[in-house]
């Protein structure tokens, strides 16, 4: 016979045992401590595919009863005989007679890994345990220690300085050598080298981020002037790119050559006497030339300090804002759009990776996008950082969720206040352990509930929140008086008692006191179908009897209301025959 295990569904047998993989007998045990599972339920060793190998062992239990597994692997047994593993079953189906021919008395464990193998015995842990020696100690009184306080820790957070939310995470650019561009140049807004610098981007992000430039350092946001930036290049631009390339530098030299021709000239005309008889003609020719360079360089230095920014090491733009001084670096459109799309691209690598602090970094620093940011800060878990930045952007309600989520409730309660969300500070307080604060809190919410006659609310916070099951039964019939949802109040408080004494005990004093011709059917109604009917152990006479002195009451008014001897008396054939007779006298059931 070839008996082989298939893949099903769902489970076809009771889950009667656990496997814990492992040769060693101290793993076992240390995985049946963590399990809560005692060393007197047998467990079986089980041998491996390899000679002289212990793949594990089996411990035989109620495996449902085990709340924290780990890694361990919950097998099922096949007539308290054989181990297979979960969604599985033998095939194929074997009588008793085969199954007692197979298998016998013996246990069986049949596992893809190993094959079926008999569970020959059971480990016997007198024989692997040994018991520690004793030792004689002289023991000597102790300094006096630390006081530890007594109850246990239920929160814990760290918080974070303001300066490490600001930090890069992609580290300093302090000074760093080698680098393929010019930072100097760079920062004064150079074609060429920022064309190096995207390459570099390209090719070295994690360094090249470390001098990250802000977009409205570029143009996009600057002072007085938000939201644009420069299209082309004006024509001192082109002054200045052409002085910066080599050509520009031949002029520079020729310059400063004519500059030490002048001198020497104007020298030579002062020693010979020259200089003030009429030689002037000759020199202003030279005088107007210098003048006019002199101006052309003036323009280039002044391009170049104050309309194109600075640098102050640290990373570019570190610390900037939206140009509030005014001063940026003017890119051409082109450039600048490669910029942007590379820090976007290198944004979502960043959080599609999960690495959740850089990718926001990008999007808060140098994408400009701060609300970006605050969601990829806490889709990333960075709560402080998160909450800090909602705050910047107005957003209250995000913050203090965020601070929530990540269990900073010294910072998250006091927006809640200011929002004037008090019922989520009474939560809050109650997560602290400080009940007398959760209920102040909770106190204000119901003073609210009831101005607004809101006792459905008010009833759900005293009973739930506040553990005041008699003020929230209060509130039950104060709604059922005001004919306020009667039916599901009335549900509520019947339900509300646990006992079948106490629950016979107040629908009396319900029915003799608050029950008036308004408001009796639906009383009736919740007493035979939602108390009677679907709890058999409340069956009993006193609640039938109220019903029944309710119908009676109505029946000549309301005939429809016989049709609720039915549900007080499942299965009675006479009584549905009687209704049906008289209904049709006296109109159709309309009750129930």
């Amino acid at each position: 016979m070839n008996l082989t295990i298939n893949p099903v569904h769902k489970n076809s047998h009771a889950l009667g045992g656990i496997l814990i993989k492992g040769g060693s007998p101290m793993e076992w045990l240390a995985e049946m401590q963590r399990m809560g599972l005692s060393v007197a339920m047998p467990v079986y060793p089980v041998a491996g595919a390899v000679a002289n190998q212990i793949y594990g062992c089996i411990v035989q239990c109620n495996a449902r009863e085990v709340k924290d597994l780990g890694r361990n692997e919950v097998l099922q047994l096949v007539n308290q005989t054989v181990f297979i593993p979960q969604q599985a079953d033998l095939i194929p189906r074997l009588s008793d007679t085969e199954w007692e021919k197979l298998f016998g008395n013996k246990m069986y464990i049949y596992l893809p890994a190993t094959g079926l193998a008999e569970l020959e015995e059971t480990v016997r842990w007198e024989r692997l345990l040994v018991p520690p020696r004793h030792n004689e100690v002289r023991i000597t009184k102790p300094a006096k220690g630390i006081s530890i306080p007594t109850g246990n820790i239920q929160t814990a957070a760290i918080e974070a300085p303001e300066a490490h939310i600001q930090e890069n995470p992609f580290g300093d650019a302090g000074a760093l050598a080698d680098l393929p561009f010019d930072v100097q140049k760079l920062m004064k807004g150079n074609s060429q080298e920022m064309d190096k610098f995207l390459k570099f981007l390209s090719q070295n992000p994690e360094l090249a981020l470390k001098f990250g430039i802000p977009l409205d350092e570029l143009g996009a946001f600057r002072g007085g002037r938000d939201g644009q930036y420069r299209f082309g290049k004006s024509g001192s631009e082109r002054f200045r790119e052409f002085m910066d390339s080599d050509w520009g530098m031949l002029v520079k030299v020729l310059f400063f050559l004519f500059l030490g021709l002048f001198v020497l000239i104007l020298i030579i005309k002062v020693a010979s006497g020259k200089g003030s008889s009429g030689g002037g003609s000759s020199v202003l020719p030279f005088m107007l030339i210098f003048f006019l360079i002199k101006y052309l360089m003036k323009v280039y230095d002044d391009g170049g300090s104050s309309s194109r920014g600075s640098y102050s090491g640290g990373g570019m733009g570190s610390g900037r804002g939206g140009g509030g001084n005014g001063r940026s670096i003017l890119l051409d459109n082109e450039r600048f759009d490669t910029l942007r799309q590379q820090y976007t691209r290198l944004a979502e690598e960043y959080y599609n990776n999960g690495e959740y602090d850089k990718s926001a970094h990008i999007y808060k620093t140098l994408l400009k996008n701060p609300y970006k940011a605050a969601e990829v800060y806490r889709t990333g878990k960075h709560y402080e950082k998160a909450a800090a930045l909602y705050l910047t952007l107005g957003n209250k309600q995000a913050a203090a969720e965020c601070y929530e989520d990540g269990k900073m409730y010294s910072r998250c309660i006091p927006i809640y206040k200011e929002m004037n969300q008090y019922e989520k500070v009474g939560d809050l307080y109650a997560l602290l352990h400080d009940k007398a604060e959760a209920d102040r809190y909770y106190n204000i919410v119901l003073d609210e509930h009831i101005k607004n006659g809101a006792y459905l609310p008010a009833y759900r916070l005293a009973h739930n929140k506040m553990d005041n099951v008699v003020r929230g039964r209060e509130f039950l019939l104060q709604s059922w008086q005001k004919n306020i949802s009667p039916a599901e109040v009335m549900k509520l408080y019947l339900h509300s008692f646990e006992t079948p004494q106490e629950l016979e005990t107040e629908a009396v004093k319900v029915h003799n006191n608050l029950v008036t011709d308004s408001n009796d059917l639906v009383f009736l109604k919740v007493l035979v179908l939602d108390v009677i009917r679907k709890d058999d152990s409340k069956h009993s006479p006193v609640l039938k009897e109220l019903s029944y002195k309710i119908i009676s009451n109505k029946l000549g008014r309301n005939p429809s209301v016989a049709g609720s001897l039915i549900s007080l008396n499942p299965g009675d054939m006479e009584i549905a025959k009687e209704i049906l007779r008289f209904n049709k006298t006296k109109g159709p059931n309309k009750f129930l």
